[in-house]
């Protein structure tokens, strides 16, 4: 791809996509999550779903990893009680991920700041 070109010749691409295909996840050297407007992770993409799992969020087999990511770190308002419980979850990861806490892994990577 004319992207992967530009990054193979030492230029830095940056894009910002919602909800990568699992093809375009694979493409993808670094990822940054932000949820409520603050990071959840920035690293390598290879090192992502790992960090998740160390954090007892399992992606199923045959489940896109950015869609899974997407609802992990997503707060679902279809009902009061989901909002609150979600809430929690994505106001603990932030929490660790700025404490550097995040499931043990360097939480910078290209000069991101983890926040």
């Amino acid at each position: 791809t004319v992207l992967g070109d530009l990054a193979r010749q030492g230029h830095t691409v940056v894009i910002s996509v919602h909800q990568p295909s699992s093809r375009m996840w694979r493409a993808i050297d670094d990822v940054v999550l932000i949820s409520e407007g603050s990071v959840v992770y920035s690293g390598a993409r290879l090192d992502c779903l790992p960090s998740f799992r160390a954090r007892g969020f399992r992606c199923p087999a045959q489940t896109n990893p950015a869609e899974f990511l997407l609802d992990v770190i997503s707060v679902d308002q279809s009902t009061k009680l989901s909002e609150e419980e979600t809430s929690l979850r994505v106001t603990q990861l932030i929490s660790e991920w700025r404490s550097g806490s995040f499931a043990g892994v360097q939480t910078s990577v290209g000069g991101c700041i983890p926040w």
